[in-house]
């Protein structure tokens, strides 16, 4: 965690060009990202809060399902996309010295 301190500037920078590559030929953009999950929400809490009968037995349902959604996006997008972005970073892997832990 240290050496990811360190880095801080380095990693902020990349994600900068991360995000900007991704969402440089997309109509919505960034608001797509919020969008998607937002619309998960809304159908895991019909289908299986109302339609189920879940939301009735666990309080707050929305928002335990909101931070589930979130939370496997997260992990599933991490995983996926670790290898590749060392692999397109191979470069700055091979030249330069730094945590390698920063590219997923």
């Amino acid at each position: 965690m240290r050496e990811i301190w360190q880095y801080r500037e380095l990693l902020g920078r990349l994600v900068k060009r991360e995000v900007k590559v991704r969402y440089k030929d997309s109509s919505l953009g960034i608001v797509w990202s919020l969008f998607r999950p937002l619309v998960q929400l809304l159908i895991y809490y019909f289908a299986i809060g109302q339609v189920l009968g879940a939301a009735r037995s666990v309080p707050d349902f929305g928002i335990f399902v909101f931070i589930g959604l979130t939370m496997w996006a997260l992990f599933s997008e991490i995983i996926s996309t670790s290898t590749t972005s060392i692999v397109a970073n191979a470069g700055l892997v091979k030249k330069v010295y730094l945590p390698r832990e920063i590219f997923p």
